[in-house]
């Protein structure tokens, strides 16, 4: 069984894009939400965050926060 990817791009509702460790994706609710309250697509997984940060810069919709999973 293959691994998966460490990091993942994501985008808001509001047309937004971060970028996520899969590790915090898995601890939030984020998988879990359908219908009107999904807050967040997945576009794009990868084990590159440098790619991911670069697609997200070409969108200028890149929001940069860093969350600590310990903390949250």
């Amino acid at each position: 069984m293959a691994k998966k990817p460490k990091y993942m791009l994501l985008r808001g509702k509001d047309g937004t894009f971060i970028i996520v460790e899969r590790k915090w994706y898995d601890f939030s609710t984020i998988p879990r939400q359908r219908g009107a309250e999904k807050m967040w697509w997945m576009v794009r997984q990868s084990n590159d965050l440098e790619m991911l940060k670069a697609m997200g810069r070409l969108t200028d919709r890149l929001v940069y926060d860093s969350v600590n999973i310990e903390e949250d």
